[in-house]
């Protein structure tokens, strides 16, 4: 703040007038150092800004110069504008934090669908893989039948024929109810063993296993989700290990081991469910369980 006596210095030949007209008045340079000012003396004193806003004895306000944004009366104008301006900028960012919230969660929703749509796809990828090969082992089983394959002819006294048949079609077809393929073959009935309206059994059977080829007993298979387990013994402690096996057709009454058990392991026929893990066990000689025929 400035006291007059340190202005009137300057206009030495108005000092009378000013005088006058200020008397005790304390000028400011804005209305805001007006007010400290006045309020420091206990509003005992007239101060006078230099846009000629006047703060009177007692603290009333009066006078003043119309430019705009000076002043505190201009200023509390100004901060509600901005204040509205704030609260409305609040508002637009309070609802494009939602829109943003709601994509988010859009896009999580959708990439679990994409997610799960690719695990979709590579289960049905792996059940069309597993689903050609067994059409192709079905399709090499069936050729296999159509060519080596004997039909054998028991008859109604229960003696065997004395001819065989041989296997002439096979249906592409596998029942599911039944799980049977029907086939049908050729007898050639020389000896007039056959008669019209006997009964008769008919059995399917392959002479010999191809050579070298790994056979085991129906009995030994385990099957798990369409695959195929047999438990094997370890040749220095007798402790089963269970080994995953490609089968191929029954030959026999064995069933041949494409892949997955080596001729000389000793594989566990009988008693399948009685195998614990880490257990060992006695094995026993397959011929004093089961009879030749069986075996």
């Amino acid at each position: 703040s400035i006291m007059f006596k340190k202005i009137w210095n300057l206009y030495k030949k108005y000092e009378e007038i000013i005088k006058y007209l200020l008397g005790g008045a304390v000028v400011a340079e804005d209305i805001d150092s007006a007010v400290t000012i006045a309020k420091k003396h206990g509003y005992r004193v007239k101060v006078v800004s230099l846009d000629g806003q006047v703060v009177n004895p007692g603290g009333s306000l009066t006078g003043g110069s119309s430019v705009k944004n000076s002043g505190i009366l201009s200023r509390t104008g100004d901060i509600k504008v901005l204040e509205n301006e704030v609260k409305a900028l609040a508002e637009k960012l309070e609802d494009k934090e939602k829109e943003l919230t709601e994509a988010n969660e859009k896009l999580a929703s959708v990439n679990a669908e994409i997610t799960a749509a690719r695990a979709e796809i590579t289960t049905a990828n792996e059940d069309k893989i597993r689903t050609l090969g067994e059409i192709r082992r079905v399709g090499e089983l069936i050729e296999n039948i159509k060519k080596n394959a004997k039909v054998r002819v028991v008859l109604a006294d229960g003696k065997e024929s004395t001819e065989t048949a041989q296997v002439t079609l096979v249906d592409n077809k596998i029942n599911q109810k039944s799980n049977t393929v029907t086939m049908w073959a050729t007898f050639p009935n020389k000896n007039l063993e056959l008669l019209p309206g006997s009964f008769v059994t008919v059995q399917l059977f392959a002479a010999n296993a191809p050579d070298g080829q790994t056979t085991v007993l129906p009995s030994a298979l385990i099957m798990e989700n369409g695959k195929y387990f047999v438990w094997v013994l370890n040749t220095q402690d007798n402790i089963p290990v269970r080994k995953e096996v490609r089968i191929g057709e029954t030959v026999a009454g064995r069933l041949i081991i494409l892949d997955g058990v080596r001729n000389g392991e000793t594989v566990v026929v009988d008693g399948t469910h009685k195998i614990r893990p880490n257990a060992p066990v006695v094995p026993v000689d397959a011929e004093k369980v089961f009879t030749r025929g069986d075996r």
